[in-house]
């Protein structure tokens, strides 16, 4: 049975959208991994002696095109492997081929670090897509989001990659998506502002309790970028997303004071932001039940 289920309008009215809005900020994640690659990929790298071949005489554009190539086998990975899994399933209950599949293998890409391997990949895509989507019916039925699911369990069976995820890079791409998305009325908008309205209160308390907090407050501001994909990407999930408004905004808040709060700790953003979207989005139901309840007894005793 569906914990939440609005979905509005055809299924691909939905995922083109999030394809769309979530374009850019893997554009913007993919370059600055690119740069930073380039400068410490090793001499016989496969990417290197083909982009050597692209560009003979220019070592630092081979390199550059060399260090753009390493996502590729893991995003041909995560859509190979969510794509099979789907019609694997399909064929199996007789039914059509679910379309979240693509959605679900590109954000789970994009949740993931650059610098994992095809067979990491391939594990959390299994995740994403069996368990998160497809067991419990497909869209409109799933209680998590699935590419959330699929990246946590990744984090924590292999906590040895280090790299920000290609999603996480900028802030400022996530929170454009999030506008288009809210904008063209395919996510409500409560859940980002709640989450921003919750990282500017967390922010301002820690301004106001430690001496030294510009230095912590700005290298938070600075590491925002998994928080702010989450909350325009993965918490605004029509299927997971609260029926109450209230809830959302709550939702919203939660997410991003708890994000703050774990890397406040030392724990990484991109971590912290899996963490606190998943127990954001577990506890939604619960609080949905409990506005549902308090708004009746409001309404009898007007």
């Amino acid at each position: 049975m569906a914990t939440h289920l609005h979905v509005h309008g055809a299924p691909d009215a939905v995922l083109k959208p999030f394809l769309h809005a979530s374009l850019p900020v893997a554009l913007v994640g993919w370059w600055e991994y690119a740069t930073r690659a380039a400068n410490g990929i090793d001499a016989d790298a496969w990417s290197l002696r083909l982009s050597s071949h692209v560009f003979p005489g220019d070592p630092s554009a081979a390199a550059l095109l060399a260090g753009s190539m390493h996502p590729l086998p893991l995003l041909l990975t995560s859509v190979l492997v969510c794509g099979f899994w789907t019609r694997l399933f399909a064929h199996w209950r007789r039914l059509p081929v679910d379309p979240a599949w693509l959605l679900t293998a590109w954000l789970l890409f994009l949740l993931l670090p650059p610098d994992s391997t095809p067979g990491v990949v391939a594990a959390g895509a299994s995740v994403a897509a069996v368990v998160g989507l497809l067991v419990f019916g497909g869209t409109g039925n799933y209680p998590l989001s699935p590419p959330l699911l699929g990246a946590l369990c990744t984090a924590l069976a292999y906590p040895g990659f280090t790299a920000a995820p290609l999603g996480g890079a900028s802030a400022t791409a996530c929170t454009l998506g999030a506008v288009y998305l809210a904008a063209r009325g395919t996510i409500g908008w409560r859940v980002p502002l709640g989450g921003a309205l919750g990282a500017a209160t967390f922010l301002t308390a820690v301004t106001a309790l430690q001496d030294d907090a510009m230095r912590a407050v700005d290298g938070m501001a600075q590491q925002a970028g998994p928080l702010a994909f989450v909350l325009a990407f993965i918490a605004t999930d029509l299927t997971t997303t609260p029926l109450m408004r209230s809830v959302r905004w709550l939702l919203g808040f939660s997410i991003a004071s708890l994000c703050l709060l774990l890397m406040a700790t030392g724990m990484a953003p991109a971590n912290a932001a899996l963490r606190a979207a998943a127990i954001g989005l577990l506890c939604a139901p619960l609080a949905d039940r409990l506005a549902e309840h308090i708004h009746a007894w409001r309404r009898q005793h007007a």
